[in-house]
């Protein structure tokens, strides 16, 4: 996930990406079958939340549960941030935050289409929402499409966000190759922010910049940095997989330490854990593989692909299966993250022509990125 998918502004959602089911869900025919267990903190989150009584109240309670999906890495809250939007099925007359709520919620689920074209009845009703256009702008970048997104982007000035506006194109100016331009903007605007939580974000959309372009000890450099202002689990994650890349497990787990246990989290503490011997690294990949199991016994078959394939290819030694996963993945969203994760697993199986269509279709989309150049 990109960092602007990531930020939290006072006049700004977040518009994160994470995985939840796509196929058909799992209908018990017994009262008394327990589908799934939640985390003991959903509980918590529930009695702590308001009534849905109205739309306000709703809206609220969404933000909160999604809130828990995206600190938690458990796509089961973004299921109860839906649930609690149901009453509202008519975005031409519905509140308008409740519209792109519903938008960003279907973004985090990966249903990018469905995303897409709420966004647009919200912005047809108002055309200078910046946290549609933010949005938008994020669920065309996943897919891919980084010309509708800049358009996307270049919205959000006039919607009264410059500094995101600027930012957004940024990005995508980093992933079609054109890091220096990016580069020197995120150095602009940190020399203008003096928001701790907006200088981190920048610092992390800085630091991918420089993986881009492969210069992994500048790109280090500022997430540690950003960590520092603001410790958020994607700069974490972010810093995490840097330095399992560059085999330094050791600093990869001190970075994952005191973080929730979410799929994400778990996958990069079992990659450490099997690199430095330890005797935790199969109970780890054991429970990893239950809980993708299980994610599928709910009919979750399609969340978190990439994990999944990262599971298989670094954890199972099962390459081929990695590949099926990660060309699945692909097909869906097309972030750094996705085609490194495709380009490693054609790699690991000998499959050159694989590579060769995924560095065409990169070329396609306009998207740039060194480490796939390196290991061509």
């Amino acid at each position: 996930m990109t960092p602007i998918a990531r930020l939290i502004a006072p006049a700004l959602l977040w518009a994160g990406v994470s995985a939840l089911a796509h196929a058909a869900p799992s209908v018990p025919t017994d009262d008394d079958v327990v589908i799934a267990e939640l985390p003991a903190r959903v509980g918590a989150i529930r009695d702590a939340s308001p009534v849905a009584s109205g739309p306000d109240d709703a809206l609220r309670t969404a933000r909160i549960y999604l809130d828990a999906a995206r600190q938690q890495g458990d796509a089961r809250f973004a299921g109860l941030a839906i649930g609690a939007l149901q009453g509202w099925q008519q975005p031409m007359r519905d509140p308008l935050d409740i519209v792109v709520m519903q938008a960003t919620l279907a973004q985090h689920v990966h249903q990018f289409e469905r995303a897409a074209e709420l966004l647009r009845i919200a912005l047809g009703r108002e055309p200078h929402h910046a946290q549609a256009w933010l949005t938008l702008a994020t669920v065309r970048r996943v897919q891919g499409r980084l010309a509708d997104s800049d358009a996307a982007c270049a919205r959000l000035a006039g919607a009264g966000q410059p500094v995101y506006g600027a930012a957004c194109l940024a990005e995508n100016r980093a992933l079609g190759g054109d890091t220096e331009s990016a580069r020197a903007t995120f150095e602009r605007l940190l020399a203008a922010s003096h928001h701790p939580a907006l200088s981190a974000w920048l610092r992390v959309g800085l630091g991918q910049a420089c993986e881009l372009a492969g210069q992994p000890a500048a790109a280090e450099l500022q997430y540690r940095r950003a960590l520092a202002l603001a410790p958020t689990p994607f700069a974490r994650l972010a810093l995490a997989d840097l330095l399992l890349d560059a085999r330094r497990p050791v600093a990869a787990a001190s970075v994952l330490d005191g973080m929730p246990p979410s799929d994400a989290v778990l996958l990069r503490r079992a990659i450490a854990a099997r690199a430095l011997g330890r005797d935790d690294a199969a109970e780890l990949a054991r429970t990893l593989a239950e809980r993708f199991d299980a994610a599928g016994a709910r009919g979750d078959d399609g969340s978190h692909l990439r994990e999944r394939a990262r599971h298989a290819l670094v954890l199972t030694g099962d390459a081929h299966e990695a590949l099926r996963l990660a060309q699945r993945n692909f097909e869906r969203q097309r972030e750094p993250a996705d085609w490194l994760m495709l380009a490693r697993a054609s790699v690991a199986v000998g499959d050159r022509a694989g590579l060769r269509r995924l560095v065409a279709t990169m070329a396609d989309m306009g998207v740039r990125d060194a480490r796939i150049d390196a290991l061509r």
